[in-house]
């Protein structure tokens, strides 16, 4: 339990880091509602988290408080470097930036009803705002999120299949490797008499082979 919570396994490479990635990966933090949602997105976040602070201070220093802990955590912790050719690639921790975003749609909220009140009589144009917002970052994101044509993990698991003969059983590291073959088994529905197991993605230290 302790070696989960404290991700000892991590901790090494963290301290690997020069502390210029930590920064870097603060601010990189910071932008990550405009690079999801887009600057008027961000800008209206600020605006209602400033309406949130004067009206629920409580309420506001728990969200953003817990978000900047989140971030810190994550920078101090997360080592997006890649060991063997040392290239950073900050978007491999984009996803644990996600509760984040949620905080910030809170402080969006704030932001609407901030303009709306500001534009009196002409406030549906605020609301339009609201729903223009969301709708563009769906809209924005849309080719990323789609991979109706991505064939490549396709090829990936016709690959491995192609050298076995049945029955067999393959095992695959989690989670990158076992992605394509359970596409493979569970969604065509080929090679019933090939068995798959799942293992955990540290089978090169000795502890991991015991886990296995």
């Amino acid at each position: 339990f302790a070696a989960l919570v404290l991700r000892r396994d991590f901790l090494p490479q963290a301290g690997m880091k020069p502390v210029g990635v930590t920064a870097a990966q603060l601010g990189y933090a910071a932008l990550f509602p405009a690079r999801e949602a887009g600057l008027a997105f961000l800008a209206l976040a600020l605006a209602g988290g400033a309406v949130a602070w004067r009206a629920r201070r409580r309420a506001f220093l728990l969200l953003a408080g817990g978000s900047a802990l989140l971030a810190a955590a994550v920078s101090a912790l997360a080592n997006p470097v890649h060991v063997v050719t040392g290239e950073l690639i900050l978007w491999l921790t984009d996803r644990f930036y996600l509760p984040c975003q949620a905080v910030a749609a809170a402080g969006f909220g704030c932001g609407v009803l901030l303009l709306a009140a500001a534009l009196g009589r002409w406030r549906a144009a605020a609301w339009a705002a609201g729903l223009a917002v969301p709708l563009w970052a769906l809209h924005l994101h849309a080719p990323r999120n789609d991979h109706a044509r991505d064939y490549l993990a396709a090829d990936y698991a016709d690959n491995l299949r192609a050298g076995m003969a049945g029955p067999a059983a393959l095992f695959t590291e989690a989670d990158y490797q076992s992605f394509p073959v359970l596409s493979l088994r569970l969604v065509d529905r080929r090679v019933p008499e090939l068995v798959h197991v799942v293992t955990n993605p540290f089978l090169n230290r000795s502890w991991g082979w015991r886990r296995l």
